[in-house]
């Protein structure tokens, strides 16, 4: 069942954490986690199309060793400076294809790395904005139900004090009809009615000083135990009096 809304009751209340700021406070971690997937995907993008570029450089098998063996078979007579002469021509070739498809995909990769750099720092920050807000969460939500409570403490209270004078008036009356020779409408059980008082500021000095020690706003039993019910009993008496009504 859905609560009564409070009304008239904020300017008695302490904490200002309503509703509104909770679901704020929520959709911010949500939108902050949605941002944190999509940069996370962003990044993802970035890591294949630096990894696609790569992959599209030749690679270049270095020669030095391949040279070396051949100059020393040129020195022992094996071999001839021309075949030297093809093999520099072939390192050459591999070289200038390389370089040529490295300068080919150097802008794209270049570029692809700079993003990736920018994104993941925005993730870092994401990350830090979500750490903070998830480690807020909980005093939010806390002062969220601490202002309820102090809302629900005032109506308590005003509940609580009609309940008291009730009680002692259906007590009153009790005690004027049995008097005229009615039968009491009170039951064993009216002397067991406590009303706790609560930790919070709402509740500063309403603990009945007679029971302050049972954290108690109102016991019927003490009322009953020290006649505060008789003494009630002829203050409606005389009020009735008062508009005219004979005993």
């Amino acid at each position: 069942m859905e609560a009564a809304p409070h009304k008239g009751l904020t300017s008695d209340v302490k904490s200002t954490v309503d509703l509104d700021i909770v679901l704020e406070h929520q959709q911010r971690i949500t939108d902050t986690r949605q941002a944190i997937d999509t940069l996370s995907h962003a990044i993802k993008a970035q890591d294949e199309e630096i990894k696609k570029a790569t992959a599209s450089v030749p690679h270049f098998f270095d020669r030095t060793s391949q040279r070396e063996n051949l100059m020393a078979e040129i020195a022992l007579g094996e071999a001839s400076e021309k075949d030297l002469l093809k093999l520099d021509e072939r390192i050459a070739k591999d070289k200038a294809a390389f370089e040529d498809a490295k300068n080919a995909v150097t802008p794209a990769l270049e570029k692809a790395k700079a993003i990736r750099s920018g994104l993941e720092r925005k993730l870092k920050e994401a990350e830090g904005v979500l750490q903070q807000l998830e480690s807020n969460s909980r005093k939010i939500v806390q002062s969220f139900l601490i202002r309820e409570s102090e809302m629900t403490a005032l109506e308590y209270i005003a509940h609580a004090q009609a309940i008291k004078m009730n009680n002692l008036r259906l007590r009153a009356l009790d005690k004027l009809i049995v008097a005229q020779g009615g039968r009491s409408i009170g039951s064993y059980s009216n002397d067991r009615l406590y009303i706790p008082v609560f930790s919070l500021p709402q509740f500063d000095g309403l603990a009945a000083p007679e029971v302050a020690g049972m954290g108690c706003f109102y016991s019927a039993h003490w009322d009953l135990v020290n006649n505060v019910f008789l003494e009630f009993a002829e203050y409606e008496k005389e009020r009735f009096e008062g508009l005219g009504v004979q005993f």
